[in-house]
């Protein structure tokens, strides 16, 4: 089943995993976030998951009662947005050719 990602365009695929389903999926090209609904093979609906390139691209939530599986999901959550934050402090701003800084989007 081809879906084409809301965020940056990219067209992809899943398999059949996911003939009836409804949930969230991640674009493998940009990460964006999309909620979908299938059934019976064939895609019923397509929106936003998360706002595009904000640090709400998250993994998708559990519906699981075991404690132990929620406790390893929050700190999966918490290091993740760990190594955002490091990787955001790492990376110096990009500069344009006239040497001033550039603002991203």
């Amino acid at each position: 089943m081809k879906i084409n990602c809301i965020h940056c365009g990219h067209n992809f695929s899943i398999d059949a995993a996911y003939d009836d389903y409804e949930g969230l999926v991640r674009c493998s090209t940009c990460g964006g976030l999309l909620e979908i609904k299938t059934s019976s093979g064939a895609l019923r609906a397509v929106r936003p998951g998360a706002i595009h390139g904000s640090a709400q691209h998250a993994p998708a939530e559990t519906s699981t009662t075991d404690p132990e599986v929620e406790q390893m999901r929050r700190e999966l959550e918490r290091l993740t947005a760990e190594v955002r934050e490091a990787a955001a402090e790492a990376v110096p701003a990009p500069e344009s050719p006239s040497g001033r800084a550039v603002k991203p989007l």
